[in-house]
């Protein structure tokens, strides 16, 4: 059923070219009757997302044809994006709760939150509730705006404080059957696919660039989020030996972020330096013009062996 899921709401070439590169539980593709499974449809859109993140970094679509190459199949452990915790973001739902609103009718909960270590922010972990190993995790970073002073708090209603919603009458529909506890047909859950990508990404219009530098003073994350919105920042693929994936990262010349571990070393995690691409931007004159920024790129993780364990640890962030 995912395959026929995917060919719906992207195309059958799509579909197919996704499938050779991701891992897919077998129980996905069961059929689920005349209705999609929940979970089938929170993992066409991990599927669906990370075909985004192959757009907008090469690096990510580099590794994603080198394990192509190898007769491999990467296996996602989780998305990663950010969002803004104040009250000023206009039509927006408030800091995690824009995308729990969309994640929680589709099984997941909020499973743990940690402080991000050299940021005011936290992390917020949702898991696919019904069984949390079908489908990959959300980390939803949540910058909290309130803790700053009154520059960046002005800069960022200046940036996000216009925002619209990407509410959709149809999608909203599906959600509210979903929280209902009724199911969707293939061609509903295809098309709430496609409704579902206005909340992974930027609302806003392009930011001023002295808003911008405001906001990269104060916080890295706040700047991310400036040009990218609730873009996905990267997605993490699980790894059983991180060692021989550094190792193999680094004969390709990549840059690596340094190594994180969890507090009995069990669960390793590594970032790629993200790719840089084009944003726009604006000018006092409201001219547009075109900046290179940190976008998006790949993560490794190899978790230890105890299912019942912790999937995250403030070290981790």
């Amino acid at each position: 059923m995912l395959i026929d899921l995917l060919s719906l709401a992207a195309g059958e070439s799509r579909a197919r070219d996704l499938l050779k590169v991701l891992e897919v539980d077998p129980r996905l593709d069961a059929s689920g009757g005349e209705t999609v499974p929940k979970g089938t449809i929170a993992a066409a859109l991990h599927f669906l997302l990370f075909e985004e993140l192959l757009k907008r970094s090469p690096t990510a679509l580099s590794i994603a044809g080198e394990a192509l190459q190898r007769g491999e199949q990467l296996t996602l452990d989780h998305a990663a994006l950010a969002t803004i915790d104040t009250p000023h973001l206009g039509s927006l739902g408030r800091g995690r709760h824009h995308l729990g609103q969309i994640l929680e009718p589709l099984g997941y909960v909020q499973f743990e939150a940690h402080a991000v270590q050299g940021a005011d922010a936290t992390a917020h972990i949702y898991r696919f509730k019904d069984d949390p190993d079908l489908v990959p995790d959300f980390v939803i970073m949540e910058l909290h705006a309130l803790r700053f002073d009154a520059e960046m708090r002005g800069a960022i209603y200046s940036v996000f404080g216009g925002s619209p919603s990407p509410n959709h009458v149809r999608v909203q529909a599906f959600i509210r059957r979903l929280e209902s506890g009724d199911d969707l047909k293939l061609e509903e859950a295809a098309e709430l696919l496609q409704g579902l990508f206005a909340w992974f990404g930027r609302q806003h219009v392009p930011p001023l660039k002295s808003h911008y530098a405001t906001l990269a003073k104060h916080s890295d994350m706040a700047a991310w989020m400036a040009h990218e919105g609730q873009g996905i920042s990267h997605m993490t693929i699980r790894v059983a030996h991180l060692s021989a994936t550094l190792d193999a990262q680094l004969r390709e010349d990549r840059e690596l972020q340094p190594v994180r571990t969890s507090l009995d070393q069990a669960i390793k995690l590594v970032g790629l330096v993200p790719d840089a691409g084009p944003r726009p931007f604006r000018d006092v004159t409201e001219r547009i013009s075109q900046d290179t920024v940190p976008i998006a790129n790949l993560a490794f993780i190899e978790r230890g062996a105890d299912p019942d364990g912790p999937r995250f640890e403030p070290g981790l962030f």
